[in-house]
């Protein structure tokens, strides 16, 4: 799927709070959608010798970068100066011009596709080896963790979701930090990332005492 042309994917929130003896692990209800900053083509000139990560490669540290300033801060199309976008922009973007593609429908294939990647983070030896020492009665920690994951996605062209891959230390980061000094998309993109940080905190039950920015209700459970 592209936006007016333009190459994106999906930086999805999934927190996982156990993995024994159930799974447990929510999804937020928003997340970043990050555009390439020149217009998709699979023409030869990008490709091979002369691959242009700018057209096949959504990453933000590939398209906000000095040297491509200039297509960084372009109009480009909808999606406008910058490179990065609020999912919930994304949603009514589609809602506006994908009519043949129902947004709760992509969100139904998106918890579908965190569950199986949660369950099999549970089954990874690196993480069943707590199991057993928990179930030796030894070691508490089993129980005592949580974990954020950006699980990062892509549209086709019909609207079907692909998992692309799932990182256990996703970028949390101030757009507005960024060498470059200048982040038209910043605000935007900040104040979702701070309501995910806050939203985490309110699930976990770590700062209610203190803190009311938070809101529980923002992440599904999908395991």
């Amino acid at each position: 799927m592209l936006v007016t042309g333009y190459k994106f994917h999906l930086r999805i929130y999934m927190l996982v709070t156990s993995t024994t003896p159930e799974v447990r692990a929510y999804v937020h209800n928003d997340g970043h959608a990050m555009f390439c900053t020149k217009e998709f083509t699979m023409d030869a000139n990008t490709l091979g010798k002369h691959f242009d990560g700018t057209v096949h490669l959504s990453n933000y540290d590939i398209n906000c970068t000095p040297k491509n300033m200039d297509l960084y801060l372009d109009q480009k199309g909808d999606v406008g100066p910058g490179c990065c976008r609020p999912i919930s922009w994304l949603c009514d973007w589609i809602a506006a011009n994908r009519a043949d593609v129902p947004v709760a429908g992509m969100w139904r294939q998106i918890h579908r596709i965190c569950h199986h990647a949660a369950n099999y983070i549970a089954e990874y030896p690196t993480v069943t080896k707590w199991h057993e020492v928990d179930d030796a009665g030894g070691d508490a920690r089993a129980h005592r963790h949580s974990e954020l994951f950006g699980v990062d996605m892509m549209l086709d062209a019909a609207g079907k979701v692909w998992l692309l891959e799932v990182n256990n230390s996703p970028g949390l980061e101030y757009c507005d930090s960024h060498e470059t000094g200048v982040c038209p998309d910043a605000g935007w993109n900040d104040d979702v990332t701070k309501q995910i940080c806050h939203d985490r905190f309110a699930l976990l039950g770590m700062d209610r005492d203190v803190c009311a920015k938070g809101d529980a209700n923002n992440f599904v459970r999908v395991c």
